[in-house]
């Protein structure tokens, strides 16, 4: 059996002892060699840990771009027109990528309703360009048999994952246009800078909107409306 001298008395005692026999005073055993060895594990386990936790809970510097309109409302539809040929009904038209990315596999969706609304069926294509690029105006036809209470006909997009994909018309586009241009003058001749009047709802146009809003305490959305031209008329006099 292994044994220790108590480092009171002398006296040789087990390892196993809690307390000298002799004197009395409380054995303390050796820390084994295997525990040892683990600490200088587990410092640097503890290390590791810190220095991957403060990198991935460090916020970037970088900041993230506004967003344009064009992502919130990626297709402008050039045209759309439903039909009847033979046994089939159908949805064609053309659609415009006004976003900055290609989209792959847009789909046309067309539901074809009776005159009170009723869905009698629902059919959905890939439109003719896969990929759309940014700019692109791609042609689409989406459809299938005819039935007699079709009488309605709507449309939409969708992304591959089923997301739907917002779409303004040509006609509101172009309207929408005349009306931020309208604002980007206005804002200028009240000293604010909005780089080009050219239409488009960038980051200097909505900073400067938002500035104009601040100044007249209403909220701050950046956002071209009826109200902010008029806003802007009056302030203009």
């Amino acid at each position: 059996m292994a044994s220790m001298s108590c480092k009171e008395c002398g006296r040789k005692v087990s390892r196993n002892a809690k307390k000298c026999p002799q004197c009395g005073i409380a054995i303390k055993g050796k820390i084994p060699l295997f525990a040892w060895l683990a600490i200088p594990v587990v410092f640097l386990a503890a290390i590791g840990y810190l220095y991957i936790s403060t990198k991935s809970s460090t916020p970037s510097n970088t900041k993230q771009p506004a967003l344009p309109v064009a992502d919130i409302r990626p297709l402008e539809l050039i045209s759309r027109k439903c039909g009847k040929e033979n046994i089939n009904v159908y949805i064609v038209g053309e659609v415009k990528n006004i976003s900055p990315e290609s989209m792959e596999k847009v789909m046309a969706v067309a539901m074809f309703r009776t005159k009170d609304g009723t869905l009698v069926k629902s059919e959905e294509a890939i439109i003719h360009s896969n990929p759309i690029l940014p700019g692109q105006t791609s042609p689409f036809k989406v459809g299938g048999t005819d039935d007699p209470a079709i009488t309605d006909c709507y449309l939409s997009f969708k992304n591959p994952s089923g997301q739907p994909l917002t779409y303004i018309t040509a006609k509101d586009r172009q309207k929408e246009e005349q009306q931020i241009r309208e604002a980007q003058s206005l804002l200028s001749a009240l000293g604010y800078q909005v780089g080009d009047i050219d239409g488009i709802l960038g980051t200097q146009t909505i900073t400067s909107i938002k500035e104009f809003q601040a100044k007249l305490g209403l909220p701050q959305d950046g956002a071209v409306s009826n109200q902010l031209i008029a806003d802007l008329h009056k302030s203009k006099k």
